[in-house]
């Protein structure tokens, strides 16, 4: 489905649940949206386990969710949705970003990959950035999200049992790009304060640095789960610092941000 234009497109996923992809993926998007002033779009699509509406304070009734559009994508037969549908859908963040979220009541269920693409090059066609929350199920669905980004972003916990399903994974989708290890990169969470490997175990095991390291930062993560603040938004902390400059290597700022 060729657009005229189409967003620098950026997947966030991990080798396993709990790793906090959807932390990493909506501080990015409210980055950009906030700090570049980007036209900046996100798409969740983890469906019967979101909580990035939760995260990021959204209120409950507005806008639609990926779920709802499933009967009009059908509809479309195989055409992108217009800027018509994806208006009544999408719930716009303070920040400027605007969310598609997966579901709120739904139960987990696999979205159909002509429904994934679908979404895609309409979303596409109207952001500078779109930024994918992949759910770690690796369904057809998930890995047509995966091969359709530009870049991709794994996020890892520091413990053995996720650090070797993430270097698989990497493997994986490295080897599925055309441009390799450039579009696949490893984010390192530490925020939930595990310190069960050093740095450089986790680098030497991993065979390579990471490109992205999330310091431990507790209450920090507390407080965002608890809605009480968004890190990148904030940046009294180490992990809102972490976060803009994750957003930075992502895509230019037109302002910098001030740490308070």
């Amino acid at each position: 489905m060729p657009t005229e234009a189409r967003a620098k497109t950026v997947a966030f996923v991990s080798a396993r649940g709990g790793t906090g992809t959807t932390t990493v993926a909506t501080n990015v998007g409210v980055a950009l949206a906030h700090y570049s002033r980007a036209r900046t779009l996100l798409l969740d699509l983890n469906v019967g386990r979101t909580i990035t509406d939760q995260l990021l304070d959204l209120p409950p009734d507005s806008g639609g969710t990926v779920v709802d559009l499933l009967p009009v994508l059908g509809e479309l037969a195989g055409e992108a949705p217009g800027a018509d549908v994806l208006d009544q859908a999408e719930v716009a963040h303070l920040s400027g970003l605007k969310v598609l979220v997966a579901s709120r009541t739904a139960d987990a269920a696999t979205i159909p990959e002509d429904a994934v693409a679908q979404l895609l090059a309409g979303m596409a066609a109207r952001a500078d950035v779109l930024i994918l929350d992949v759910p770690s199920s690796f369904d057809p669905s998930a890995f047509s999200a995966l091969d359709a980004a530009d870049r991709v972003v794994v996020v890892a916990t520091p413990d053995v049992p996720t650090l070797k399903r993430t270097k698989a994974l990497a493997q994986r989708l490295r080897e599925a790009k055309a441009d390799g290890a450039a579009g696949v990169r490893v984010a390192l969470n530490q925020a939930n304060g595990s310190k069960e490997l050093s740095l450089g175990q986790i680098e030497e095991f991993l065979g390579e640095e990471a490109w992205s390291l999330l310091p431990v930062a507790l209450d920090e993560a507390r407080r965002y789960h608890d809605r009480r603040q968004i890190p990148v938004l904030d940046l009294a902390g180490p992990l809102g610092k972490a976060l803009y400059l994750t957003a930075l290597k992502l895509h230019p700022m037109k302002r910098l941000a001030k740490p308070k």
